[in-house]
């Protein structure tokens, strides 16, 4: 079926070689490696299961297949615009990117391209672009590429950080290492799964994990089905839960100022030993944020 694809857990049903997906390198760009590599996998187990890569759940529902082969129709029709006037190229098929159109726009104003009777009809169109993918996100789960407002080629590479701390707000222990995410919020899924991996193998329990994304709060306490993006991960964050008795909540970014701080360009000669001999800087944050 168009749109399925494996959810890598534990690579047990996946025939690695007749699924062609060995020596990538030969046959792939540096940046399609690169985005190969960077989808998350389980890290504890767990059974590999087919999703449908069209809806953000990856569930396929046959309502689902049906808008979905029903927007694929009226893709397909050919554009009418209502004016002849309009210039052959004015509305782009598809926006890649917000940012990468927007610069475009600008040059061709630069340039004295765009006569100035077009420039509020590519706003209200860009505006419209957005605001289509946005209610097909929030009312239907949905994240269509054709309409894709929002998109970036690069990858989020940046130090990430956990604490450990008592009951009283006192650092215990901590781990400062960098990591790489085709998204923040990849980047801040895969945090939590750090830490509570961390405390496992600390052989803890009973632990409180803090984090100020609600939406990742949310997917690690309540049976929401996650987007298949991170499903591996959440499947990972859940089964540590329920091991280790963990529970999860949200807080505000300013209560966490120490773990930011250290994450921050400002912690970048801090050494190996910053656990026991905090900096006096970060000794200040870590009293405010034990207050």
């Amino acid at each position: 079926m168009k749109g399925t694809r494996w959810q890598i857990h534990n690579g047990a049903l996946v025939d690695f070689w007749a699924d062609k997906v060995a020596k990538i390198r030969r046959v792939l760009s540096e940046a399609e490696v690169q985005a190969v590599i960077s989808i998350p996998i389980s890290k504890i187990g767990g059974e590999d299961s087919i999703i449908w890569t069209l809806h953000a759940s990856g569930n396929y529902t046959v309502k689902r297949g049906y808008r979905k082969a029903w927007n694929d129709y009226i893709a397909s029709k050919p554009d009418r615009p209502s004016s002849s006037t309009v210039p052959a190229g004015f509305f782009p098929n598809r926006i890649g990117s917000v940012l990468g159109w927007s610069v475009e726009v600008k040059e061709e104003i630069d340039g004295g391209k765009l006569e100035a009777r077009f420039l509020l009809s590519k706003a209200i169109f860009l505006a419209w672009y957005i605001w289509k993918a946005r209610n097909e996100l929030v009312f239907q789960s949905a994240c269509n590429s054709r309409y894709a407002t929002v998109a970036s080629d690069e990858f989020i590479s940046a130090k990430r950080v956990f604490l450990l701390r008592d009951c009283r707000g006192h650092l215990i222990d901590g781990r400062r290492f960098k990591i790489s995410a085709t998204s923040a919020f990849l980047a801040e899924a895969s945090v939590i799964r750090e830490a509570c991996l961390f405390a496992k193998a600390l052989n803890v329990n009973s632990v409180s994990v803090e984090n100020d994304n609600v939406q990742l709060i949310s997917l690690s306490v309540l049976e929401l089905v996650p987007p298949w993006e991170v499903m591996a991960i959440i499947s990972d964050i859940r089964m540590l839960a329920a091991e280790l008795k963990l529970s999860f909540c949200w807080s505000p970014h300013e209560v966490n100022e120490a773990t930011h701080w250290i994450a921050s360009s400002q912690a970048a000669r801090l050494g190996f030993d910053w656990v026991l001999f905090p900096p006096p800087v970060l000794y200040s944050i870590l009293c405010n944020d034990a207050r």
